[in-house]
């Protein structure tokens, strides 16, 4: 019989920064001791996310795909029970439920079956929501935190449930999350823009995540849009894939800025991407802590952030920040940020 601690590794929206931040999480617990189980659906799936999976999979980490709605909906009662039936079946030892979906199902399951369970949120979903959305998103985040023994949080997110009271300071840990540079290198800018059919002159501001609403690519496109009528010399970048990229082809059409926008799709080598940008904008309306960001941070990139999620106090004086509803004040910013870097490039610091 196995003496190895079993965990099972909960999630339902297996892709972008979660996924990446699962699959880090599995390659690297020590395989002598740990037994890892990954019970997930299979919502918004696409290449990298099957490349994830079989990676997982040739590891040694044991997965199992189900049904489980992304809203809450009257059959997560019955997902609770597979999920406790699971639990029970492999005799799994600790829980460990990633985002806000599957932080309620998996958590209520572990509780079930009396065993423990820690929860990682990975940006708290009340936190992008108003009036009764809100409400009701934030109670049951209070409600569920009481479920667990650890809630796993960046920074950002402790400042956000210490403010908020989600739960005692004593369950709250802050893990945050972290790249690993000798995975990065650093290409000649020239070669790229070449590559991507960019003129050598232009001035590049790029964007790295998944085509989902939350990233609100939206209001970044019609910021190129009039960016685009004001200034010459410049190029947009959209790398990612996602849900939302025919919606966001058709906008870039109708806006007439097709030709200067390109959309990447999933790019393989990402560092190809951040080598060529010379200004990272991220409209996002939530986020936790954003992989991207600490790739931008990396590449020495000036930042436009959204002003969300207590962002402001992890990354500080290092980034612009704006409302993402108002994408005039980014607007404005990179006005200003231009203006007074005419010759902006990968050199500039601010």
């Amino acid at each position: 019989m196995s003496d190895k601690i079993k965990i099972l590794i909960g999630v339902e929206s297996l892709g972008g920064g979660v996924l990446r931040h699962i699959v880090d999480l599995c390659l690297n617990l020590n395989k002598e001791k740990y037994e890892l189980h990954l019970v997930s659906s299979l919502f918004h799936v696409n290449e990298e996310t099957n490349e994830s999976i079989r990676l997982l999979q040739n590891n040694g980490t044991e997965t199992t795909f189900i049904n489980i709605a992304h809203n809450l909906s009257w059959t997560d009662g019955q997902t609770i029970n597979y999920i406790a039936k699971y639990i029970r079946k492999h005799n799994i030892s600790i829980v460990h439920a990633h985002s806000t979906k599957a932080g309620v199902i998996f958590r209520i399951a572990a509780f079930i079956c009396r065993k423990p369970c820690c929860y990682t949120p990975h940006c708290f979903y009340f936190e992008s929501r108003k009036g009764v959305k809100r409400f009701l998103a934030f109670y049951m985040e209070k409600f569920l935190s009481s479920l667990c023994k650890k809630i796993i949080l960046s920074e950002n997110e402790y400042l956000s449930a210490v403010r908020n009271k989600i739960a005692r300071k004593e369950k709250l840990h802050i893990i945050n999350n972290s790249i690993d540079s000798r995975n990065y290198t650093k290409y000649q800018r020239d070669k790229i823009l070449t590559e991507l059919n960019i003129p050598q002159q232009n001035i590049v501001i790029g964007g790295v995540g998944r085509l989902v609403p939350q990233k609100n690519w939206q209001a970044f496109i019609y910021t190129a849009a009039v960016l685009i009528d004001s200034r010459k010399n410049i190029s947009f970048i959209i790398s990612g894939d996602g849900p939302e990229k025919e919606n966001l082809l058709d906008l870039s059409g109708r806006l007439g800025i097709t030709d200067k926008i390109i959309f990447t799709g999933h790019t393989e080598n990402i560092s190809k991407i951040y080598s060529c940008i010379d200004i990272f904008v991220s409209c996002s309306l939530w986020e936790g802590l954003p992989y991207s960001y600490l790739e931008a941070v990396h590449y020495n990139l000036p930042m436009f952030l959204s002003d969300i999620n207590h962002i402001r106090e992890y990354f500080k004086n290092y980034a612009y920040y704006f409302d993402p509803r108002r994408p005039e004040e980014l607007l404005s910013l990179i006005l200003k940020y231009m203006d007074h870097r005419p010759t902006a490039n990968k050199s500039l610091q601010h």
